[in-house]
């Protein structure tokens, strides 16, 4: 008989990874691993529903059971810590896969939150240009008046630009 590699999918690999990374706490949860020893090829079984949800978070969440709302509001938001880590992008491809009917209930919600907050986002964001402008333009007198009152004082433009710490074409056009 030929011996063959098992394969796993790799998101499993990698749930498994970020478990024993974070939570190098395995070896104290033997009444959670089950050990089958024997032919043809030995093998550990995870009971995912007896892991403790905190130390084993990853492949807790590896299931086709995930419920829209706060559970995959959380998911999102653990993996938001983690998005720029290979493992983790590969265990949320493969929980996001395994769920897309809730995943999609849930995309749903946030499009509606957006769509019932819109019309705030978009005062605030016209709230915040408007006072971004107001700065700019009060910013830009008080840079001209230091500008002309240096420039009476018989200071070069080379010399404003320096103590203004601003560009001497800038200078120049406020001398124009």
């Amino acid at each position: 008989m030929e011996k063959t590699k098992l394969q796993w999918h790799p998101a499993f690999g990698a749930a498994l990874r970020i478990t024993l990374q974070d939570e190098m706490r395995y070896l104290e949860m033997q009444e959670e691993i089950y050990y089958l020893k024997g032919d043809p090829i030995p093998m550990q079984i995870l009971i995912a529903p007896k892991l403790s949800d905190k130390e084993n978070y990853w492949l807790q969440s590896m299931r086709t059971n995930l419920r829209a709302g706060a559970e995959i509001r959380k998911l999102m938001s653990e993996y938001e810590k983690h998005r720029k880590s290979k493992d983790y992008a590969a265990v949320m491809d493969l929980i996001t896969r395994a769920n897309w009917e809730q995943m999609e209930v849930e995309k749903k919600m946030c499009d509606a939150l957006k769509e019932l907050f819109a019309e705030e986002l978009k005062e605030a964001d016209s709230r915040g240009r408007s006072e971004g402008m107001r700065q700019g333009l009060t910013q830009g007198i008080q840079l001209t008046k230091r500008v002309l009152q240096l420039s009476a004082q018989g200071d070069s433009p080379e010399m404003i630009a320096d103590k203004c710490n601003v560009s001497l074409e800038q200078v120049k056009k406020i001398l124009e």
